[in-house]
């Protein structure tokens, strides 16, 4: 027979290991998407060969803060929340770079625009600054963009500021603001390259 502190025991360790069993939550991903420019891409009667100027989109540049996987939140105060269980599904560099190159292939049909390639005419490069949700309910973007010629030579930049209104809460919604205002920063670089 068992004693009754073995037993008491016993069933505490049982009753501790039960309680780390608990899973934590999987980790939701979520991706920049831009339903609309999949469904009215122009169709270019432009060939690639008639096309007179190339521009190399570079790869985007973050802050330190923006290079993990986790969406993240910033107060009013400049706190820092990064998400362990709401990510990025790929790196957000990427995300912005493949936006970037089809926006600016629907709004300037007339440039050949690439993501790797070194002979291009032209380079343009985006500097973000900020590129994250507040915890008031808005995103914000800023940074530059720069155009530069073959030789490094500055041709245009301009810098952009935006902020916008999350129309919910969460983090599916801060993914959506955050597309919205991404495009219409594109939109805006699309307007001022005036090629």
């Amino acid at each position: 027979m068992m004693k009754p502190w073995l037993w008491i025991s016993v069933i505490s360790l049982l009753w501790l290991s039960g309680c780390s069993q608990n899973p934590s939550p999987l980790p939701r991903q979520y991706l920049l998407t831009d339903v609309e420019a999949v469904s009215a891409l122009p169709e270019s009667s432009t060939s690639a060969v008639e096309r007179p100027v190339q521009i190399t989109v570079l790869p985007i540049q973050l802050p330190g803060y923006l290079t993990s996987d986790s969406m993240v939140l910033i107060s009013p105060q400049g706190e820092v929340f990064s998400s362990q269980n709401n990510l990025w599904a790929e790196p957000l560099a990427i995300q912005l770079q493949r936006l970037l190159k089809a926006r600016l292939q629907q709004r300037l049909p007339t440039v050949n625009w690439y993501i790797d390639n070194n002979v291009s005419q032209y380079k343009l490069l985006v500097q973000l600054s900020q590129f994250a949700a507040d915890t008031e309910g808005w995103v914000h973007i800023s940074g530059i963009w720069q155009l530069r010629d073959p030789n490094g030579k500055l041709i245009r930049q301009q810098l952009f500021t935006l902020k916008q209104a999350m129309v919910q809460n969460g983090y599916l919604a801060m993914s959506q603001a955050l597309t919205k205002a991404w495009l219409t920063a594109v939109d805006q670089m699309a307007q001022k390259m005036d090629l």
